[in-house]
């Protein structure tokens, strides 16, 4: 017996879960009211700068509030005379920051400061039109002109703490019960609503409006939980819709009390004090028996049970010795836990790509329709009426949902149209002017975003698998939570451009309503309860359909553990230590030794000798470095080459099911390999005979996936199953076309049909090895130094790539390849740093820029030798061998004298020193005891370390967005680089041509890009340009048939990527302050990894729709082009060597520019690893990163110390309980 059987028994839903629930979930209505008060409490009014002598003369206007034209009249009155006008975007308006510079007198009347000066000056204090709002926290705390953002971000902190709130209540309610924790949870959500309306500043106000969300989401959470664990199976789709309705209903509520309450301290006391009430209905609600079953207290359990049953009059159908049934059916589940964890979602590619593909569309519906909601204000209509109407047209999306989900239209194409509804209604709204019009379409989108919202959680929770549902639905949640805090950030950006946030509302939801289209439909069919029936799919309808996830009806509270979130002690330590701060941010600096530095505090040695001088002493860059660089950088041939291959490595060619009799027949064919016509004939004559025709797009071809299911005899000619049989099967083998490609492991591993997007995703796995590279050699480089750790990397490298050509299938494979990518990571970097670390800095941009052009080269003289080589097992071999040429090198190439010095082990470092001088033929310029002089400078050096880390870079409103900007921008130029990389073989022509162009035009755009960012344009403008023609580029190239013309657009994307991702990185470089440069190039780099590890697995959607990946590329690509334009310039300026230069901007241009940060001669070398990564690290560092973290030798690939691989591996969330899984216990309710 299950509780649900009972539940069944005494009523699903009778009166007293009625009661109960009431009781308990009216609780949504306050929660709705004081989460989305902020957009009433700071609310925006009209402002000018105060003459504090006329300050009696302010206050008599407020005397006649009430009467509108007179009260303006008065206060413009003194606005006029005090405050200059200003002109933007073609209209004329009196300025909110500044005023007059001038000494004011009493005021008369027909006074004008502009009559005497035309000089201004900011506002020490304001005045504010009150009208609308008699006070808001705006007016109060002065949250405007530079301060304007941190009312926003006040919102963004309470969503912190409603994720807070999901992970601790969740915890809590499973140790104490959900009793006492919905209280708990009431108490300190009346308490903390109450205090904050007496709040004297700011930062107080947001701390307890931040703690009072961990409250508010604890309220509903548990409200939730304990009006729905006594509610049966069939009634919880409801039950989850009625929780809604209330915090509808709390939304609408607060737009009428916000009309008649104008000051925020009322607005929010009005609000928090009828919470207090619900201390009322203690003495109603009992703990919840499906938790104290699971802790093993039946007796306290069977008490709710009956007490359950008699006030539902049907105490005469409860079982004899029913909690005996219970127990004994608790104590059997117990041992059958599953032990599936969070990271099965990921281990096999359906899962995967669906768990991906909801994590987003949660992420979406969350931020979309958070955006909404919080910008009525914005519509030009009275604030008020489209507040309650936003909140109103929930009721009907709510209400529509439900039949909508169960009808024809089902879940997939539900979601899908709301979800479309949504974003279009967010694009076109943009046309329309501020008024009725613009509201009208606004809240049609709020609407289809709210029952999209509504349908996502039922509809995720019946995809994902039992075992897993709980970390597939936590997961999810902790993505909608993200977004949450992201929403109010995003509706800054319309301070740079008014439309910029519903472009992004709009268009990412467009893209989330597309993706549904990918995910199986759900209605009707069986819930898949095993790892392997998730992976399968939703196939088969089952006679007795389980239309919702509430019919699976033992899963979701059999145990006590609700769905929440993540709320098991694995999950909380994942979210603590999911903060990764920079190791040594002081090494980070890129910019502590040169003349531009000025009086910085931390930098006592700028008067005594550094590396670099010496350098410059003996040649930055003479005859021993370049021998030195191009030893070791040749690798960066090989390196591109084992990167890139698989391009060539996982080809696809035509392919059909084999027939076994007639096995000799195809070998036959082989033998006329090299005549097209004849070889192409032979084939073709056993395909038509076993092979059906399938019509897809109006086209008509033979099947690539199934033959004729008959018994086939011996070939004889005129044979044709199709005569005898229309019955088919799936291929058990496979007849491969070999003209182009011999052997690819698509042919050898039989990659094709059900397995085709494995060849795709063995790539990715090549990039997880690429990221775990660059981890690994930084800090291996920091230990054992620089040239040991370039020499394992190259014997790894070589080994793991020959071993490769010899694996027998293609899991051995993929591991060796992923392996090999660490390794291949391993050679790049060092070579570049081992390379670098003895150039001067006047010559780092060109060497950053040479071993680009090596890179290509590789790239380039890859597709030469795939011409030639068809062949995988050979090509691979080929692509390998010369690796072991670089052993070679090892007499030539010394220890990198820069981190011998950080090693204090001057003795080696001068004989390396003294060696590149009399290689150079410069020993006589060598300084007497310099290295003396070196080794006092790298002493009075260690006790200057800065204390900056990774979260200074999110601590101030600009610095913030600068940073989220930045790492946009490369991951997306890192996913287009390698989306169109790796797909040159999908644009109809030649294989081999289209890739080496894809190769060759890389080297005009490195060469092109160094003259272009010194010119008039800019990093900035050069970088919108390259990045906007590489996204129009993508997006044009889906008009063009395939062939010449689809090509040449594709390769002006190419190009134009190649130099948006070179410039960036200078560009990153030079806009990140000195303390956290080394910081914020390793988090950019990092989601450039990321995205390496995503564009393979992008690239497969071209099999739900043809020109899907080229528009996801390019209109990402045109998205993060026009992002730059928010970022500065910062050719000519002092680069910012403090956090607080770092936040103010480039404002200021010097007498003495700084045209790159190349010119930052020192803090690259003194002792650390570049960042270089490549492609997603450009080693056109430009001399600022070139050993990345630098002074201390740490190296910036990432987040490379400890505590930073520590966060990294704790970053792994593990769902406490995945047998119960239900992923229905919260309903779509938890969403929000």
């Amino acid at each position: 017996m299950k509780f649900d059987d009972i539940l069944k028994a005494i009523g699903e839903f009778g009166p007293y879960q009625i009661k109960v629930y009431f009781m308990v979930c009216l609780i949504a209505v306050f929660v709705a009211a004081n989460q989305m008060a902020h957009v009433f409490l700071s609310a925006q009014s009209d402002h000018w700068c105060e003459v504090p002598v006329w300050a009696d003369e302010y206050e008599s206007c407020e005397d006649l509030l009430g009467n509108d034209a007179e009260y303006l009249d008065c206060l413009y009155r003194y606005r006029n005379a005090s405050i200059p006008l200003e002109t933007e975007d073609g209209g004329t308006s009196y300025s909110q920051c500044l005023q007059y510079d001038t000494v004011y007198p009493e005021y008369e009347e027909g006074f004008s400061a502009g009559n005497g000066t035309n000089e201004t000056k900011e506002c020490e204090a304001w005045v504010y039109d009150k009208s609308e709002y008699t006070n808001t926290i705006r007016t109060d705390f002065d949250l405007v002109c530079d301060k304007k953002a941190a009312a926003d971000l006040s919102q963004s902190a309470w969503f912190v703490g409603v994720l807070v709130g999901s992970l601790v209540f969740g915890q809590l309610s499973d140790l104490i019960g959900r009793f006492y924790a919905f209280y708990a949870a009431v108490t300190g959500l009346f308490t903390l609503c109450t205090i904050a309306a007496f709040m004297p500043n700011y930062w107080s106000f947001t701390l307890v409006r931040s703690t009072a969300g961990i409250f508010s989401m604890g309220s509903f959470l548990l409200a939730f939980v304990l009006g729905t664990e006594l509610v049966g199976p069939s009634r919880r789709v409801l039950a989850g819709i009625i929780i809604e309705l209330f915090f509808a209903l709390g939304y609408m509520l607060l737009a009428v009390l916000a009309y008649f309450i104008r000051d925020w301290r009322v607005l929010q006391l009005v609000l928090a004090s009828p919470i207090c009430l619900f201390f009322l209905t203690i003495p109603f609600v009992s703990e919840s028996a499906r938790w104290l079953i699971s802790k093993q207290r039946y007796d306290d359990a069977e008490v709710v049970i009956r007490k359950a049953a008699r006030g539902n009059k049907t105490e005469e159908k409860l079982p004899e010795n029913f909690i005996k049934q219970l127990k004994e059916t608790e104590e059997t589940r117990s041992g059958n836990d599953q032990s599936a964890t969070m990271l099965d979602l990921f281990k096999t590619p359906r899962l995967r790509l669906t768990t991906i593909n909801l994590m987003y569309n949660w992420f979406i519906n969350s931020l979309v329709y958070y955006g909404l909601s919080l910008s009525t204000s914005d519509l030009g209509s009275n604030d008020f009426v489209a507040f309650f109407i936003s909140g109103a047209v929930e009721i009907p999306a709510y209400l529509l949902c439900i039949p909508a989900m169960e009808s024809r239209l089902g879940r997939k194409y539900s979601t899908m149209g709301f979800e479309l509804l949504g974003g279009v209604a967010c694009i076109v709204t943009i046309f329309f002017p501020l008024g009725t019009a613009r509201t009208t379409i606004a809240m049609i989108g709020k609407f289809g975003i709210s029952a999209s919202f509504a349908l996502i959680y039922i509809y995720s929770a019946e995809i994902f698998p039992t075992p897993v549902r709980t970390a597939g639905m936590g997961i999810c949640s902790m993505f909608a939570r993200v977004s949450g805090i992201l929403a109010p950030i995003i509706l800054l950006l319309d301070e740079y451009w008014e439309p910029l946030p519903l472009i992004i509302f709009g268009s990412t939801c467009i893209v989330g309503g597309l993706l549904v289209f990918f995910l199986p439909e759900t209605r009707g069919m069986k819930l898949p309860e095993t790892l392997a029936e998730g992976e399968a799919g939703f196939k088969l309808e089952v006679k007795d359909p389980m239309p919702s996830v509430s019919s699976d009806v033992s899963s979701v509270e059999e145990g006590g553990k609700s769905n929440t979130g993540f709320e098991d002690d694995e999950c909380n330590k994942g979210m603590d230590g999911d903060v990764i701060s920079s190791p040594d941010p002081v090494q980070a600096s890129g910019q502590d030794e040169t003349s531009s530095l000025g009086d910085h505090p931390h930098l006592a040695t700028l008067d005594k000798m550094k590396f670099d001088d010496i350098l410059k002493a003996i040649g930055e860059f003479g005859p021993h470095q370049i021998k030195v660089y191009t030893l070791v950088n040749l690798i960066a041939v090989f390196v591109a080459a084992n990167q890139m291959v698989h391009v060539f490595l996982s080809a696809q060619s035509d392919h059909w099911c084999e027939v076994p009799v007639w096995t000799d027949e195809y070998e036959s064919c082989e033998d006329l390999l090299g005549n097209d016509a004849e070889y192409l004939d032979c084939l073709y004559r056993y395909r038509n005979a076993s092979i059906p025709l399938e019509t897809e797009d109006g086209e008509t071809s033979y099947s690539q996936c199934l033959q004729y299911d008959t018994v086939y005899p011996e070939w004889e000619e005129g044979f044709s199953a199709g005569n005898g049989t229309n019955m088919t099967k799936e291929c058990e083998a496979w007849v491969y076309d070999k003209r182009e490609y011999t052997r690819t492991i698509r042919t050898d591993f039989d990659l094709v049909c059900d397995k085709k997007a494995a060849a795709d995703l063995s790539q990715s796995a090549w990039f997880v090895g690429v990221l775990v590279g660059s981890l690994v050699f930084g800090q291996l480089s920091d230990v054992i130094g620089r040239f040991y750790t370039f020499y394992i990397a190259v014997t790894g490298l070589f080994i793991l790539t020959t071993a490769a050509a010899f694996m027998p299938n293609y899991w051995s494979f993929t591991l060796v390849r992923s392996t090999a990518g660490m390794f291949n990571m391993g050679c790049y970097l060092l070579a570049f740093v081992l390379g670098t670390e003895l150039v001067g800095p006047s010559k780092r941009v060109l060497a950053g820029i040479i071993i680009q052009f090596i890179f290509a080269v590789g790239y380039m003289i890859l597709a030469v030798l795939a011409y030639f080589i068809r062949d995988w097992r050979v090509l691979q071999l080929v692509v390998a061998a010369p690796i072991c040429l670089f052993f070679l090198t090892i007499p030539f190439v010394s220890e990198s004298a820069r981190w011998l010095i950080s090693k204090q082990r001057y003795d080696e470092a001068e004989a390396i020193i003294r060696k590149a001088a009399k290689g150079n033929k410069a020993e006589e310029k060598l300084p007497e005891n310099f290295m003396k002089q070196l080794k006092e400078t790298e002493e009075a050096k260690s006790g200057n370390n800065q204390s900056a880390t990774m979260l200074d870079l999110f601590r101030t409103p600009r610095l913030r967005l600068m940073t989220m900007n930045l790492m946009y921008n490369w991951f997306i130029n890192s996913l287009v680089y390698y989306g169109l990389s790796l797909s040159t073989s999908d644009l109809g022509s030649n294989d081999f041509v289209a890739f080496f162009i894809s190769g060759a035009v890389e080297v005009p755009a490195y060469i092109i890009c160094i003259p272009a960012i010194e010119s008039r344009l800019g990093r900035k403008y050069c970088t919108i340009g390259f990045e906007l023609l590489g996204g129009v580029a993508c997006l044009l190239t889906v008009f063009f048939p395939l062939g010449t013309a689809r090509t040449t657009v594709a390769m002006i994307g190419k190009f134009a990527i190649s130099a948006s991702f070179a410039i960036i990185y200078i560009y990153s470089a030079e806009i990140f302050p000195t303390p956290v440069r080394t910081a914020g190039m390793g988090i950019c780099s990092m989601f450039a990894r990321v995205s390496g590890i995503l564009a393979p697995m992008i690239l497969l959607l071209d099999e739900y729709w043809e020109p899907l990946p080229l528009i996801i590329f390019g209109s990402t690509c045109i998205v993060g082009g026009l992002l730059v334009f928010f970022l500065p310039e910062t050719r000519g300026m002092k680069l910012p060597e403090t956090l607080a230069e770092g936040e103010a901007g480039f404002e200021l241009e010097v007498k003495d520019p700084i045209p790159s940060v190349s010119s930052d001669v020192s803090s690259l070398e003194e002792g650390g690893v570049s960042n270089t990564g490549f492609k997603d690290a450009l080693p056109s560092v430009n001399g600022d990163d070139i050993s990345s973290v630098g002074e201390g030798g740490v190296s910036n690939t990432g987040f490379e110390d400890d505590e930073g691989k520590k966060h990294m591996e704790d970053d792994v969330i593990v769902s406490s309980d995945p047998e119960p899984a239900s992923g229905y216990d919260d309903t779509s309710s938890l969403g929000k």
